[in-house]
C-alpha cells in the first residue's frame, strides 16, 4: 500500500502512471479512501486527495506520477539528518543476512532512517530522528523477520 497526494486532474482505479524519475510506468490497482483504520475502495480521486493505491511496486517516498503524455517531475523532497542512532544485532549470527534484508527494505520506505556498518565495531548501526522512530523501526524490523521465519 502506498499513500499518495494528487496535486492535479484526477486518477481512476486500474489507470496506468508513468514515473519520470524512474521512467517506468505501473497501474494503480485500487484506490482506496482511509478512515483510521478502516479502508473504503473508490474508483476514481481528484486533486488534493489524499489515497491509498495498491499494486505500485517500484514507487518510493518522494517519487513523482504523472501521465506519460505529459511528463512532470517535481523537486525532490529534502530530509532531516538522523540525530540518534543505535547498534543492532540479530538473536542469532546465522540471522544476520535477514537483519540486513529487513533494514534495507526498512530504509527504502523511510529515507529519514539510515543504516551502515561501523567499520571500528563491526556493528549495524540504524540512526533516526528520535527514540520513537527507532522504537517503531525495531516494531517492524521483528514483524518482518518473525514473517521470513
Amino acid at each position: 500500500m502506498t499513500y499518495v497526494r494528487i496535486y492535479s486532474g484526477s486518477i481512476n482505479a486500474g489507470d496506468t502512471v508513468y514515473n519520470p524519475g524512474k521512467m517506468t510506468t505501473e497501474k494503480m490497482a485500487r484506490i482506496l479512501k482511509m478512515h483510521s483504520n478502516k479502508r473504503e475502495r473508490i474508483n476514481k480521486a481528484s486533486a488534493g486527495d489524499i489515497i491509498a493505491v495498491m499494486g505500485l511496486k517500484f514507487a518510493t517516498t518522494g517519487d513523482t506520477l504523472c501521465v506519460e503524455t505529459n511528463p512532470i517531475l517535481l523537486e525532490p523532497m529534502t530530509f532531516t539528518e538522523p540525530v540518534i542512532s543505535i547498534a543492532v544485532e540479530p538473536k542469532k549470527v546465522q540471522d544476520q543476512e535477514k537483519l540486513m534484508d529487513s533494514l534495507n527494505k526498512l530504509s527504502e520506505e523511510d529515507p529519514t532512517l539510515t543504516v551502515h556498518r561501523d567499520a571500528d565495531t563491526n556493528e549495524t548501526v540504524i540512526s533516526g530522528l528520535g527514540e520513537t522512530h527507532l522504537d517503531v523501526t525495531a516494531e517492524k524490523m521483528l514483524a518482518e523477520l518473525k514473517k521470513k521465519s
